[in-house]
């Protein structure tokens, strides 16, 4: 049987924080929890004193820009697997953000990824949507991805159809961490764009996680989105109310106590 565990990345609000690695705890009992902390260095010892009970180890990229922190989440989990998980015993990690809410099992959400593929969020074609999209839109973000995607066809021959993704939510397997361990990769570009480019190359398939099912659409950026648009308490306490209703919400920065205010009690107690 395959074993999963959890990267969680995180840089502020220790006490939600705790709350949602409690969450997940509490759905997922058998899975262990390491943290990726990129906030400041002096915020480190209170994150470490709030979490250290609830979390088994808690690996800082501290002494990194913001700026790279944002943009590369891949090579943050790079780091994390040279100096922690490469002596962790496992065959997917999971790289939960700490405003990503699950109200539902990793096992069932991602049970349509086969073990050694990538699953990664919203899945599309950069043709499709290269002119609507900051990093390959605008200046200097597009010219970096340009630039990334020259280096892969001149120093491997990459002649793929270009991917981009979303980035909460992926799913990694120990396979993708050894091969991107091996690699090394100009910091160029976003990790939307590098993580499928990275598996391409690594001859490592891709698997959309089903997490986000539109980019664009109004509808979805309420559930699910990358542009900074909170999720509200009601349209989660909504989707928990149907029985095939939505169990993943980006982004939720409040206590998961404004949701239970607006749950039927016996929903609640159901959950």
């Amino acid at each position: 049987m395959s074993k999963r565990i959890i990267v969680f990345r995180f840089h502020k609000m220790p006490t939600i924080c705790r709350e949602r690695i409690c969450q997940l705890m509490e759905l997922n009992p058998c899975i262990e929890i390491y943290g990726l902390f990129g906030g400041e260095k002096d915020q480190l010892a209170c994150m470490k004193r709030e979490l250290a009970s609830v979390i088994a180890d808690i690996f800082s990229i501290a002494e990194y820009t913001p700026a790279w922190k944002w943009r590369f989440s891949d090579l943050a989990l790079r780091e994390w697997f040279v100096n922690v998980g490469v002596g962790v015993k496992f065959d997917v990690a999971n790289l939960i953000e700490w405003d990503l809410l699950f109200c539902g099992s990793l096992d069932s959400l991602y049970s349509h990824i086969p073990l050694n593929s990538l699953g990664l969020t919203g899945v599309r074609a950069v043709k499709d949507i290269e002119t609507d999209w900051m990093p390959t839109a605008m200046e200097p973000l597009s010219i970096e991805w340009h630039n990334l995607l020259a280096w892969a066809k001149e120093k491997y021959k990459y002649s793929d159809e270009p991917l981009a993704c979303l980035g909460p939510g992926c799913s990694v397997p120990r396979a993708f961490l050894e091969g991107y361990a091996q690699l090394s990769i100009p910091e160029l570009s976003t990790d939307e764009l590098r993580f499928p480019l990275t598996a391409q190359l690594l001859k490592i398939p891709i698997v959309d996680t089903r997490l986000c099912r539109s980019w664009f659409l109004e509808p979805e950026l309420q559930m699910f989105n990358t542009a900074k648009k909170e999720v509200l308490a009601s349209t989660i306490a909504r989707e928990l109310s149907l029985p095939k209703g939505r169990r993943c919400f980006h982004p939720f920065r409040a206590s998961f106590a404004e949701v239970e205010s607006q749950m039927l009690p016996a929903l609640l107690q159901k959950y």
